[in-house]
Order: structure tokens, then C-alpha cells, then sequence
């Protein structure tokens, strides 16, 4: 067997240099080799130097390890006009190469290994055919699977994939398809060896969280990216929690907007501007935090799968938990007493309608799903309407001195309420820090 190596040949398009295939027999090949697996070669064919004998390509083989086995089907686009003749005009050869594993090896005259293919044809060649160039195509990789994505420098980068979790894996600019070129891969590593949780767009840089600290991925193109530590020892518990928002926040600055961004870590509800992460949720509902309230905190089996949703229009983080909800208002810096739905929410999204106007759905794990903020009534697991319930609960009411007897009228409730066809206002008293309350016996119409 006499191998003719002509790589230098067809290599630079040149087609004043070229590969001579004139003639060649059915016992002739073709011999390529790739650095990775390859799904199609292209093959330039000198112009005026095509093959006009009718022989058509009729397999390509890969080596497997110890044998040559042969691909499926083959797309020929170098075929003439009327496909019965190969090497007519420059074109790709290309094959589905999923269902193939080629084996690296060496090959007489070339020690560097490699991924090597073979092309044959069914009938000789016609006396003058030249081959100026060959590329090959590379065999897109699996795209394993990732935890979560997020669009940003008009890329797409992907978190929690089992060959780097402490990295990010970007795609090409514009193509979030492509995950292969020079202008994809990963980025360093950021932090130490631990997983990436989550990323959030927030400006135009990237908000990185791992279960212990918080990071921000600034630049633009892939040579400049890098990363800055802005939390050391907060970190991001329950990964469907992290949002972004814009909003003038009074604990970073009141008047003026700003994006900030909310999420749930262990011992609490955490923002940040870009900077040093503050805790929000402390004093006002530690308990949800705290295993020594047994009856509030939040089980452990469930932080991890906790989401949260925005609602722009009233200010509002609702972070959903198995049985309730807790609801902090951005903009006041306050939250809400926990909020009792008919049927608890698992997951809430926040949409643009095209009347701009911002329109607020939640889901149960039922699998049913709510318009929120619609109407006066809540709704039952038969869809039917159900009176929402609602309470006022002031702070204990101290006379400021002591005193041996205290009398204390209630004279005047003021609320701002919907419009109501019935419904009553009743109020309780707790007196003397007593654990059960008294019922005052006139009932105020709310009609």
C-alpha cells in the first residue's frame, strides 16, 4: 500500500497546488483526518479539473478502534446536476454523526493522532481531477444539560453543568444556538470549587450566586470578562428567589431609581445595589427564618425549590412559601402580614400586556393558574368565589404610666375598602397581654 501525503497541498486554496485524483480506482482512497470527530468534509474542486467519468462516492468509513466501519447516509452536494457524477464541483460530504464514535490513531508518516476518515467511489475517475482544498466540519457536541440560562451581552450563558460548576458557558454573540467557535466557551472560574446556583441580568452585567457568596461578571466581549466578590459569606438558598427590579429603594436610596436585586439565603431576605448585600428581613420576620419557631420556619426540605415574583405595579417581592406568603413592598421598605391565599401559589410570573399595562398570574402545583389582583374575591379548588377575609392587628397600646384601672373605648375605625354588597367589621381586644381574645359586640357594616 503506498500512502501520497498531500496535506500541504490543500491546505492554503491556493489551486495552483492540489491533491491529483485523476484516475483513481476503486481501490484508491481518499485518507482525512480530523482533530475531533467530523460530521461533513468540503472539498474544493479546481475549476475546469472536475470529474466527468460518472463515479459517484459511495461510502465514507471512520476507524473505530481496530477496524474501518462504515458511515450512514451521505449527503453529496458535489454531485453534478443530474447526481450520478462525485467531485463535479466544490461541495460538502456530510452525515448524521451521532450514532458514530471514532477512535483517535496514528497513521503511516504521521505520528500526531488523530480522527481518521476515508472516501471511496464505485468506478474509476475520469483522467483530470484536482482537489485544491478540504476543511471539515467538526461534529457539534452534546450540549449537556444545564440548571438555568440567562440572556446577557447578547449571549446566552448556562449555569450548572456537571464538567464546570463553578464556571459559565457562553455562547457565540447573537447566536445563542452556537456553542462552538472561538467566540463561545467558558468563563474562569469564579469563587472556588462550588457550584454556580444562579445568574440574574442586572445593568449590563452579570449577578453570579453560589450557595455562600455573590459575585458580579463584568465586561463585554469574552478576552475582558471578569468577575468581583460582593459577598463573602451571603449566599443564594433558594435559586428561584433571585429577581431584579428598579426601583428607589429607601435602605440604598430613596429618590432615585435604581435596579436592585432580591433573593432568599438561609437566614433571611437579602438586596443589593451592587454592593454589600443588606438583610431586609430582620427584625419584622425572623420566625421564617428561625428553627427555634418550630410552627413558622420554613421547612428545610423546601427552601431550595422556594420561587419569588415581582409585582411592579404595587412595589411587591412575594416570596411563595409551601403554605403562605410573604410579601415585602420595595419601595416603603416594609412587609406585609403573611398573606393566606385559598389556594397557595408555587410559582408567579409578572407580564406586558400590549395595552401596556403590567398583568400579574400565579400557579398552584395543581396546575392551575390565576390572574392575581383581578376582582374582590379569592377562588376555591372549584373555581368558585370565596370572600376574602380580612385583619388589622396595632401594635399593644400602652397607657404610658401605671395605673391601677385603664378604661379604653374604641371610638372610630377609618379604613379604605372595596366596594362591598355586604360584609361586616368586627374587632377583638386583647387585654392585659391575654392569649385569647374579646369580641366587642357591635359589628361595623362595611356597605
Amino acid at each position: 500500500v503506498e500512502y501520497q501525503e498531500s496535506i500541504g497541498k490543500v491546505g492554503n486554496e491556493a489551486t495552483s497546488q492540489y491533491l491529483d485524483i485523476s484516475s483513481a480506482t476503486t481501490s484508491d482512497y481518499i485518507y482525512l483526518k480530523a482533530f475531533e470527530p467530523a460530521t461533513a468534509f468540503y472539498l474544493g474542486i479546481v475549476t475546469g479539473y472536475a470529474n466527468t467519468a460518472g463515479a459517484v462516492v459511495d461510502k465514507i468509513e471512520y476507524w473505530t478502534g481496530d477496524s474501518w466501519a462504515t458511515l450512514g447516509t451521505i449527503t453529496d452536494t458535489t454531485l453534478d446536476s443530474d447526481a450520478n457524477t462525485s467531485f463535479s464541483q466544490s461541495g460538502l460530504l456530510s452525515w448524521n454523526g451521532t450514532a458514530y464514535t471514532s477512535v483517535k490513531r496514528v497513521f503511516e508518516g504521521d505520528n500526531v493522532p488523530g480522527h481518521w476518515y476515508r472516501i471511496s467511489w464505485d468506478v474509476a475517475l475520469s483522467t483530470d481531477v484536482r482537489i485544491y482544498a478540504v476543511t471539515y466540519i467538526p461534529m457539534p457536541e452534546t450540549i449537556p444539560t444545564f440548571k438555568g440560562v440567562v440572556e446577557s451581552k447578547n449571549r446566552m450563558f448556562a449555569w450548572g453543568g456537571t464538567e464546570w460548576p463553578n464556571r459559565l458557558r457562553y455562547s457565540a454573540k447573537g447566536r445563542p444556538d452556537c456553542f462552538s467557535g472561538s467566540d463561545s466557551g467558558f468563563t474562569d472560574a469564579i469563587g472556588g470549587g462550588d457550584e454556580i446556583v444562579c445568574a440574574v441580568q442586572f445593568y449590563n452585567e452579570l449577578l453570579v450566586f453560589k450557595e455562600n457568596s455573590v459575585w458580579l461578571l463584568e465586561g463585554e466581549e469574552p478576552a475582558n470578562l471578569d468577575y468581583l466578590e460582593i459577598a463573602s459569606t451571603v449566599g443564594l438558598a433558594s435559586p428561584k428567589s433571585a429577581i431584579v427590579v428598579e426601583v428607589g429603594a429607601p435602605s440604598v436610596h430613596r429618590d432615585q431609581a435604581m435596579s436592585i436585586a432580591l433573593w432568599q439565603d438561609t437566614d433571611g431576605v437579602y438586596i443589593t445595589d451592587g454592593r454589600k448585600p443588606q438583610k431586609v428581613s430582620s427584625p419584622f420576620i425572623d420566625h421564617y427564618f428561625d428553627q427555634e419557631y418550630s410552627s413558622t420556619v420554613i421547612p428545610a426540605g423546601s427552601i431550595k425549590d422556594l420561587q419569588a415574583f415581582p409585582d411592579p405595579v404595587k412595589n411587591e417581592y412575594h416570596l411563595l412559601l409551601p403554605t403562605s406568603e410573604l410579601v415585602y413592598n420595595y419601595a416603603t421598605d416594609e412587609w406585609y402580614p403573611p398573606w393566606e391565599r385559598e389556594i397557595d401559589l408555587t410559582t408567579g410570573l409578572v407580564v406586558r400586556g400590549t395595552d401596556n399595562r403590567y398583568y400579574t398570574y400565579g400557579a398552584s402545583g395543581a396546575g392551575r393558574v390565576f390572574k392575581l389582583e383581578e376582582g374582590t374575591v379569592d377562588k376555591d379548588t372549584s373555581n368558585d368565589d370565596v370572600a376574602i377575609s380580612h385583619s388589622i392587628k396595632t401594635r399593644a397600646i400602652s397607657p404610658g404610666e401605671e395605673l391601677e384601672a385603664l378604661v379604653f373605648t374604641l371610638r372610630y375605625i377609618w379604613a379604605e375598602l372595596k366596594a362591598q354588597s355586604s360584609g361586616t367589621i368586627t374587632t377583638k381586644i386583647f387585654k392585659d397581654q391575654a392569649i385569647s381574645g374579646t369580641v366587642l359586640t357591635l359589628a361595623l357594616s362595611m356597605v
